[in-house]
């Protein structure tokens, strides 16, 4: 059968591998890309199976002439794979959910069409190729611009490479250029050479190519529990959503995960988290279980019937001891099914509310089956950060005083700086809420270097009636992500010079969770800010796990006690005696008490008592 059968049977077991791999590998896009892919590898093995064919017919009968109709085949199915060659790599180049321009298509089908036209009529012409009076094939006077037609789609593809090469990843570059090298090279040996049928094995070594670079089988696939990744969830879904297919997606989380480290070791918890990827696998009867987050994982069911049956089985499940490490222990691991996602419009919307259910979950929260309720949450907390980065850049969050009242002096003694943000339909924003915002959007420094900015201007514009007012103290608030900026201090030193106002008017405030958990971070910008004057803060003090040595640890003169303190204090005799004894050991080390929440005329009463 000469060379060319050597190539095309090298070609089918390239095939054969990636056959094997699309079938049964751990795949999870199924998008356009991916049905491009197929419907090229489909053709190759169609060119290749002809080719060979054709080697069959011609080793049997002797006979060129009686095989004519196979080598037709074979060139009209270089042309399909040329050109789905040339729409997989424009694929690449634009996104999923992009729509094609007709023109376009209609221009770059011309080659094929006239290729396809020149190769059928060449089975009655003999304009492409004919048999010789030796008995040979011998290309005919269009054979070489068939070949030209042939050759065009794989130099396209080099073209939108280079065109394209902002958008293209390194991966999907490196398929493009190998596989069009390829087939150009085969192309035009067979072109030169026409007894040499190489252009098979070269489309065949394209589709290897694009298949372990672009079409990678390992690319959305986690590497710790080979379940695939959030990318592949997303375009999952985006497939589903395009399909019109109404869905559910459960979720399972373990909850904890930090402790679990912490305890037991990051192996033991490794493997906690295989566990949840196996039970899902198991549970939801698929392998088409992705890990959303770090201990998440989600898959998608069709029915509210499957939903629950997972669900059931998945919380009957760890409600049981799992062995891990060699012990037997029981992990916090939460269910829910995400239903009702028809109300969103993109893959993105249903991946950002799986997203805030797990959140939910983690908090420790129900996740009821019927969820409108937890949508238009879900909505509005979408909504409230959208609009804080818009209120943010443009200074719309206001700022307010809250007055301190000194009872030593029986005076206001001065304020607290407090953020306020009013939504023009959803109206005042609580500041747990639009805080908890701008920390998860990475929006908290550029909120405080605006609001400390307000706050130096106010003192300036007002600084003889501060002092008139006796005004001594102005409490501003500051995150962990401000105190370890780079230079903050410094920075912050610049704003006052640049307003003309004291160090020695401001107090700052951390919380007792940063103070506890970043102090050694915070260090540099706290040394600055008290070098130069200023007074520091704890706040909150009692809502977490700081003792007196967190206290001592850094340069603290005011401690603030919780309003939750105070609010159980007035309610019973164990709390009342509790906070007394946090405001005695907290004198005692000379640090002035700040009681926050006195808000009725009882909790004043039991605040007075204490002492000025």
């Amino acid at each position: 059968m000469g060379p060319s059968a050597d190539f095309h049977i090298a070609s089918i077991a390239v095939l054969s591998l990636v056959f094997l791999y699309v079938t049964f590998g751990r795949r999870g896009r199924r998008g356009r890309q991916f049905k491009l892919f197929v419907a090229l590898f489909v053709s190759t093995v169609l060119l290749v199976v002809c080719g060979l064919a054709r080697g069959i017919v011609v080793m049997s009968l002797g006979v060129e002439q009686a095989a004519a109709p196979f080598r037709a085949a074979v060139t009209v199915l270089q042309c399909v794979a040329s050109c789905l060659m040339l729409a997989y790599t424009a694929s690449l180049c634009c996104s999923e959910g992009r729509d094609v321009r007709f023109e376009r298509v209609a221009l770059t089908a011309i080659p094929f069409i006239l290729a396809t036209c020149a190769t059928i009529s060449s089975l009655f012409t003999d304009s492409v190729f004919y048999v010789d009076s030796d008995g040979f094939l011998s290309p005919g006077p269009l054979h070489f611009a068939v070949h030209l037609c042939m050759a065009f789609y794989p130099a396209m593809c080099i073209v939108y490479a280079i065109a394209y090469r902002k958008m293209l990843r390194t991966l999907d570059a490196a398929a493009v250029w190998c596989a069009s090298i390829l087939v150009l090279i085969c192309v035009c040996v067979e072109t030169l050479n026409p007894q040499i049928r190489l252009a098979s094995f070269g489309f065949a070594m394209a589709v290897l190519s694009v298949f372990v670079t672009a079409g990678s089988p390992f690319e959305f696939v986690d590497s710790l529990t080979h379940a695939f990744d959030v990318s592949a969830f997303r375009a999952h879904v985006a497939e589903l959503l395009k399909g019109g297919r109404r869905f559910s997606v459960v979720v399972i989380t373990l909850r904890r995960l930090p402790m679990l480290n912490a305890l037991l070791g990051t192996q033991v918890a490794d493997e906690a988290i295989k566990l949840c990827a196996q039970a899902a696998v198991h549970a939801g009867r698929t392998r088409q279980v992705y890990r959303v987050r770090g201990s998440a994982f989600a898959f998608v069911t069709f029915s509210r019937r499957e939903s629950r049956r997972v669900t059931e089985e998945l919380t009957k499940l760890f409600a049981r001891p799992q062995q891990l490490g060699g012990t037997s222990m029981r992990l916090e691991v939460a269910v829910a099914s995400a239903s009702g996602l028809d109300a969103f419009d993109s893959s993105e919307d249903i991946a950002q509310y799986v997203g805030f259910l797990i959140d939910k979950l983690q908090e420790g929260a129900e996740v009821p089956e019927e969820q409108r309720g937890l949508i238009e949450e879900f909505r509005r907390r979408r909504e409230v950060r959208r609009y804080l980065a818009h209120a943010v850049n443009e200074g719309l969050v206001s700022t307010y005083a809250q007055p301190l009242y000194s009872l030593e002096q029986n005076r206001f003694c001065g304020f607290e700086a407090l953020s306020r943000l009013e939504h023009p339909t959803l109206g005042a924003i609580p500041p747990d809420e639009f805080i908890d915002a701008a920390e998860s959007e990475g929006l908290i420094a550029e909120l405080g270097r605006t609001q400390f900015d307000a706050v130096c201007r106010f003192a300036s514009e007002h600084a003889d009636e501060l002092v008139a007012a006796h005004i001594d103290a102005i409490k501003v608030n500051l995150s962990p992500v401000e105190l370890m900026e780079a230079d903050f201090g410094l920075n912050t030193l610049m704003v006052m010079e640049r307003w003309g106002v004291s160090p020695a008017l401001f107090q700052f405030e951390i919380t007792e969770t940063a103070s506890t958990r970043y102090g050694f971070e915070a260090g540099d910008a706290i040394k600055t800010l008290r070098d130069a004057g200023s007074r520091f803060c704890m706040d909150d003090f009692g809502s977490g796990f700081a003792n007196l040595d967190s206290i001592l640890s850094l340069p603290f003169s005011v401690v603030k006690i919780d309003r939750t303190l105070l609010a159980a204090a007035v309610e019973g005799d164990s709390a009342r005696a509790l906070y007394r004894s946090v405001v005695e050991m907290v004198k005692s080390q000379g640090l002035v008490v700040v009681a926050e929440g006195v808000e009725t005329a009882q909790q004043d009463a039991f605040v007075r008592s204490l002492g000025g």
